[in-house]
């Protein structure tokens, strides 16, 4: 998959194409959330808008961890919102997921990008 594959917005993640998905892609943002999180519904715009401004620097996705606990057991994440970056499916790096963590995931994306 390369970037020009990967379209706008943040696409959801299941147990069904988590895994497939994430080793396709050279670098993933994957936003971990629920829906009965109040601070969820505070994050998510802002990478939704990181999203559409940096489209270049990864895939960006989104996990319901209500629907797809397995996914958040395997990589250790207890609360949300979570940003996790992924390379090649590896896990680089997790973040705790807030309002102003734009200037964090640009430079992190930045310095693994290279």
């Amino acid at each position: 998959m390369n970037t020009e594959s990967y379209g706008q917005g943040l696409h959801a993640l299941t147990l069904d194409n988590f895994s497939h998905t994430i080793v396709a892609v050279e670098q993933a943002v994957v936003y971990f959330f629920a829906p009965w999180c109040q601070p969820c519904h505070q994050v998510k715009p802002v990478i939704q808008q990181f999203a559409a401004r940096h489209p270049e620097l990864a895939y960006y996705a989104e996990v319901d961890v209500s629907a797809a606990s397995s996914i958040s057991q395997r990589y250790g994440i207890r609360s949300v919102p979570v940003i996790a970056l992924f390379r090649w499916g590896e896990l680089i790096a997790q973040l705790p997921g807030h309002a102003a963590i734009a200037p964090e995931l640009e430079q992190l994306l930045m310095s693994s990008h290279d």
